[in-house]
């Protein structure tokens, strides 16, 4: 997990490219989640999903 202060310049482009009007802005694995007040049922139930996905590892 990644923490950005939105005064920070990157907060503020990662507020930019998302179209965020507040924060919070969520992202999972990169994409939008959310923004402002957090769904956190919404959120919980998202993360089960990513756990139940099969896992694609490269290697040697």
């Amino acid at each position: 997990m990644t923490t950005l202060d939105v005064r920070d310049p990157a907060g503020q482009d990662l507020m930019r490219r998302h179209g965020a009007g507040m924060s919070p802005l969520v992202l999972v694995d990169g994409a939008f989640f959310s923004q402002g007040r957090l769904p956190r049922r919404k959120l919980a139930r998202h993360l089960r999903k990513c756990a139940e996905r099969p896992h694609i590892t490269t290697g040697a």
